[in-house]
């Protein structure tokens, strides 16, 4: 509720161990910017908040291809 509009993420991963870190503790994204919200590349639950809803749901893999198809501009 209270974030802006342009910084609510549109999709959510839920992973169940901890996110790798650098040698100097930063958190290691290149991994997670690589898969993507690929469901073949990730056995993670992920969740997507579509244009014009209010709750995130599952990402299946029809909705992935309507994502990667451009159905929904995200």
């Amino acid at each position: 509720r209270e974030l802006p509009p342009y910084a609510i993420p549109v999709f959510l991963r839920v992973t169940d161990g901890g996110v790798e870190t650098t040698g100097t503790f930063k958190h290691q994204k290149n991994t997670l910017k690589e898969e993507k919200y690929d469901l073949e590349r990730v056995d993670d639950p992920v969740y997507v908040l579509l244009p014009g809803e209010r709750h995130y749901q599952p990402l299946t893999p029809e909705i992935q291809q309507a994502i990667d198809g451009g159905e929904y501009r995200l």
